[in-house]
């Protein structure tokens, strides 16, 4: 199939990622990963490189040309169960305001991990792909400002040569004074305008602007998938106008949503149906509530065909 061909995979955990192994052969150790459980151990070192970053905490309008962003260079050791231990040296590219116009610049920025060697082997991320790792739960804001690591399938990735962004977004929890300012649709506009950041900067950002691949679990799942399905929609032009975003375009070039929350209306039902034997700070919850909440997920599951 063409790059430019949207594809979405809604995986659940634990199944096989091997349906992305096409989009770049020599990061196929990542998926294989997948399936397996495991064990990461990270060490880092780090050394400063490249002074000519913008003064981005002072800044009341923020450069959208990602070249004008230092990076340090550090290394990170990843051990998983299934490729063994490798040792990566990256380049951390932190805290880029990815609009012109932030509402708050500590959750509308990101984080960009381009690996340099992968066991002393240099790396070209001329054609890498890049994983967005959507690091939202519970539909909260997220942020990733003046933070230094990198997930653990962002560890992944970056042993397989991919190049990571870990993108901040608002959440239903941002507020100031009585105001909310993460509402919906504040999430996915905000993640719609970090892969137009990307796109926008094709040529100088590195990895393969057109193999953006967004990952996440539960809500960062739902995020994903709704990331995917409305590539280019002009329902959220005027809000990405209002925040600056780049002039580019968002879709991308596919999924893994790991377990995603994208029925509100029948979540509290399908979690006490599945959850519901769980104990919480060592008792079980009200019985009666959860038991009628598995019970109205029974009949909403039974209804369909």
């Amino acid at each position: 199939m063409a790059p430019s061909a949207l594809r979405i995979w809604a995986l659940i955990a634990g199944l096989s990622m091997a349906g992305m192994a096409h989009a770049a052969s020599s990061s196929s150790s990542l998926w294989d990963s997948y399936t397996t459980k495991n064990v990461v151990t990270v060490s880092t070192t780090s050394t400063a490189a490249d002074t000519s970053s913008q003064s981005s905490n002072t800044a009341s309008s923020y450069t959208l040309n990602f070249s004008d962003y230092s990076y340090t260079t550090n290394t990170i050791s990843v051990t998983s169960s299934a490729n063994g231990t490798k040792s990566v040296t990256y380049k951390l590219y932190q805290n880029i305001v990815y609009v012109a116009n932030p509402v708050d610049k500590t959750y509308q920025s990101m984080n960009v991990f381009v690996p340099v060697t992968i066991e002393g082997t240099s790396v070209s991320t001329t054609s890498s792909p890049i994983l967005l790792e959507i690091g939202v739960g519970g539909y909260m804001s997220c942020s990733t400002w003046g933070n230094t690591s990198v997930g653990t399938n962002g560890q992944l990735a970056l042993a397989a040569g991919f190049v990571v962004v870990a993108p901040g977004c608002r959440g239903r929890d941002n507020v100031s004074g009585s105001t909310y300012y993460g509402k919906a649709p504040a999430a996915i506009v905000d993640l719609k305008a970090a892969v137009r950041f990307i796109r926008y900067n094709s040529g100088l950002f590195p990895g393969n602007v057109d193999w953006i691949v967004s990952s996440g679990g539960s809500a960062g799942g739902a995020l994903s998938a709704l990331l995917g399905a409305s590539g280019n929609s002009t329902l959220y032009d005027s809000y990405l106008t209002d925040l600056g975003a780049a002039s580019a375009k968002d879709n991308i070039f596919a999924v893994a949503a790991y377990s995603p929350i994208t029925n509100l209306d029948h979540a509290d039902m399908c979690y006490e149906w599945e959850y519901g034997f769980v104990t919480y700070n060592g008792s079980e919850v009200n019985s009666t509530v959860s038991g009628a909440l598995q019970d109205e997920f029974e009949d909403y599951r039974t209804a369909w065909p």
